[in-house]
Formats: C-alpha cells, sequence, structure tokens
C-alpha cells in the first residue's frame, strides 16, 4: 500500500525560502541605509552648506544678521485680554467653566450626581487645583515657563 503524505508536514522547501526572503530584506535594509548616508537629504544639504559658508569680509555683520532675520518665519503678534474673565458651556448633564487664563477648568459640574454632601457632583478640586494646578492646563519641566503659561490671558477669537 503506497504511503500517504500530509503537504503541511513536507519541510525542507519553507525554511529555505524564509531564509532567503529574510536574506533579501537585509539586504534591502542596508542597501537604503547606505544609499541614504550616500545622498542626504535636500534640505539637510541646505542647512549643511549654509553652516559651512563664512560671510566675506566685505560685508558687514550687521548686514549678514539683517539678512539671516528676514528669512526667519515672521513673529505674530500675542492677543492679550485686559482681565481675567470666565466662559461656562452648560446642558443637561453638566456644566463646564472655563478661564481665559490659559483655558482652565475651574469648574466641571455633572448635573445628575451628587456629592456626600448632596450637592452636584464638581470634578476640579480647588484645593488640589491650588497647590497642582488646573485640569488642562499647561505643565513644562521650566519654572520660568510654566509661571508664563498660568499668567497668560487669552482673548477668545469669534469664529464663523
Amino acid at each position: 500500500m503506497p504511503e500517504i503524505r500530509n503537504p503541511n508536514q513536507a519541510g525542507g522547501q519553507d525554511s529555505r525560502s524564509l531564509l532567503v526572503m529574510m536574506i533579501v530584506m537585509l539586504g534591502v535594509l542596508f542597501g537604503v541605509q547606505y544609499w541614504r548616508g550616500q545622498h542626504p537629504p535636500a534640505d539637510q544639504t541646505a542647512q549643511t552648506a549654509a553652516a559651512t559658508t563664512t560671510p566675506s569680509s566685505s560685508v558687514p555683520a550687521s548686514a549678514t544678521a539683517s539678512a539671516n532675520n528676514a528669512t526667519a518665519a515672521p513673529v505674530t503678534p500675542s492677543i492679550v485680554a485686559d482681565s481675567a474673565t470666565t466662559t461656562t458651556i452648560e446642558n443637561e448633564l453638566y456644566k463646564i467653566t472655563f478661564s481665559n487664563r490659559g483655558a482652565q477648568v475651574t469648574s466641571w459640574v455633572l448635573k445628575g450626581q451628587t456629592n456626600n454632601e448632596g450637592q452636584p457632583l464638581d470634578l476640579v478640586d480647588h484645593t488640589a487645583a491650588n497647590v497642582l494646578g488646573f485640569p488642562l492646563s499647561l505643565y513644562t519641566y521650566e519654572p520660568g515657563l510654566n509661571a508664563t503659561l498660568s499668567q497668560a490671558l487669552y482673548v477668545p477669537t469669534a469664529t464663523g
């Protein structure tokens, strides 16, 4: 009687084709890395060319500095409010109060929920917010920048 072979247990050929595909993929990856090393992107070559060139002695340093400033992006003026104001968004489920001082949430009341005293539940803990900051406020590891962000006053703009 002839022997019946299971096609799933053939072996041999599958492992060879996998090995060949892995070698081809590694060759492609190393080839791309080598090619990118030989041909840097256009913006990188422009930056290195600008860094290696030195201004000629006939051009004054102030003219070179003003030329560099002219190529920089224009600075947009910041819009600052006169005083701190609040904006309230309310529906049948919640009432949220935002401050224009960094768009911080100063109150977030859930109308259908109550706290231990039976009052509507406010999700903002005011004692912790005074120490750690209000929800949705920005934080950085630079103390001077943190103070600037928390004191910034923004004017809401009307769109549409």
